[in-house]
């Protein structure tokens, strides 16, 4: 199975012109965490998780195992082909996104001080895992056939392969290996001699050119690709929320930990690739973070500004650490407009903007509006919040209980292409459990 999610979901890999992962996953994780955002925890002990899975996910899963029943069974080395060929221009121009968060928090007792009313949380824990694939049709370039290998690879073989004259190359019937091509150019005193350096046999079998390949290298013949790029996150630390008359906010300290992978993978060599993988297995770096807000309101409109995920300074850091999404901070406004005609009813209207390097400044403006009755002192209630943006009109239903609540979402989408790939819709849903 793990070969065959390589071939699909990895396949005919390089870094897409116009589709870069790590952007695309800011954009829309910072929209999964503002839909996470607009249902605080509250000061509860609560336990909250969420998934979200945007893209046609159910269908691709259906034709990986079409194509691993055919793997698996009598099918030879051309049906196999044929169904991956088909497969791969099914899924060209498709994105797909999948988020899943656990939050806990563990609250100390509210107290009143200078005329503010505080909210301190002895710890609040976070755990984040994000990922997108984005499956284009891009020119593959030697830089990309470097892509293919694992990290670390020497400088010298990296020199070699930019140096490499694809039309040397002799793919037929057997395709050829790209360290057995390096060695007949090496013979034929085309490109430097590195053997004294290099092991070639350790990179034997890791990438293969066969006709596709070699013209796409040589003549620009444009192949589909894909780009995956997957990050985990964690953040633990006490936070406290103040709040006055008309002026309120909160600041959070805490521990942020993150680890990521992004990685590219032709599918003319996928025999053997996944020897490539080389996921890292502990967070990679570990910062000092913080988080704080300030806001204003009167009694129906408030606006709050806030920035997220500062860096304040290192805590520990891997040896081979090589994190792709950096540390970026995030700024958010948003102003509310709320309203309870009566005890049963709340109105809300808002709107904001969230901002972080990775997109553009509309990328992050976006509107809604959320009805709710409730009864039995707000322990009971069910809402509906909507929710625009660039890209999709987002619906999301609430049902609260005593002791819990479940919310699901739904994202329309409203654009047809971004960045290269079709617009997904997405779907969530939640369940949170508070004391």
């Amino acid at each position: 199975m793990r070969k065959i999610l390589v071939l699909l979901t990895l396949a005919l890999a390089t870094q897409a012109f116009g589709y870069n992962g790590i952007n695309r996953l800011q954009l829309i994780e910072d929209r999964y965490k503002l839909q996470e955002s607009l249902s605080p925890l509250g000061h509860d002990f609560a336990i909250d998780t969420r998934l979200s899975i945007g893209g046609e996910i159910f269908d691709l899963v259906d034709d990986i195992s079409d194509l691993q029943t055919l793997s698996d069974g009598t099918g030879n080395d051309a049906a196999i082909q044929s169904e991956f060929t088909e497969l791969t221009n099914t899924w060209n121009g498709r994105e797909f996104s999948g988020r899943y968060s656990l939050d806990a928090g563990i609250p100390l007792f509210k107290f009143k001080a200078w005329g503010l009313k505080f909210t301190p949380e002895l710890i609040r824990f976070q755990l984040g895992v994000t990922g997108v694939v984005g499956i284009t049709e891009e020119v593959l370039t030697k830089q990309d056939v470097i892509s293919f290998l694992p990290d670390g690879m020497p400088v010298a073989l990296q020199d070699v392969i930019l140096a490499l004259d694809f039309n040397n190359s002799r793919p037929g019937d057997a395709d050829q290996d790209l360290a057995d091509f390096i060695s007949q150019e090496i013979t034929a005193g085309n490109v430097p001699n590195i053997r004294g350096a290099v092991n070639l046999n350790s990179f034997s079998g890791l990438v293969t050119i066969n006709s596709d390949l070699k013209e796409a290298l040589v003549n620009g013949q444009k192949l589909p690709a894909a780009e995956i790029y997957a990050k985990i996150e964690t953040k633990i630390g006490p936070q406290v929320a103040w709040e006055g008359k008309h002026f309120f906010g909160h600041a959070a300290l805490y521990g942020l930990g993150r680890m990521d992978y992004q990685f590219s993978i032709a599918a003319s060599n996928v025999e053997n690739m996944t020897d490539a993988l080389n996921i890292p297995q502990t967070l990679e770096e570990m910062n000092m973070a913080l988080d704080a807000s300030v806001g204003y309101k009167n009694a129906n409109y408030q606006i709050v500004a806030s920035m997220n995920e500062v860096k304040l300074f290192n805590i520990s850091e891997e040896d081979d650490a090589d994190l792709r999404y950096g540390n970026p901070m995030m700024y958010k406004v948003q102003a509310d407009a709320r309203f309870r005609p009566y005890s049963f009813l709340k109105l809300n209207v808002y709107g904001g903007l969230h901002k972080r390097e990775g997109y553009e400044f509309m990328d992050g403006v976006y509107a809604g509006a959320s009805t709710g009755l409730f009864v039995w002192k707000d322990r009971l209630g069910i809402n509906l919040r909507t929710q625009l943006d660039q890209d999709h009109l987002t619906l999301t239903p609430n049902l609260k209980f005593w002791v819990m609540q479940i919310d699901g979402m739904y994202k329309v989408p409203i654009a047809s292409e971004r960045d290269g790939v079709e617009v997904s819709p997405a779907y969530s849903v939640n369940l949170r459990v508070f004391i």
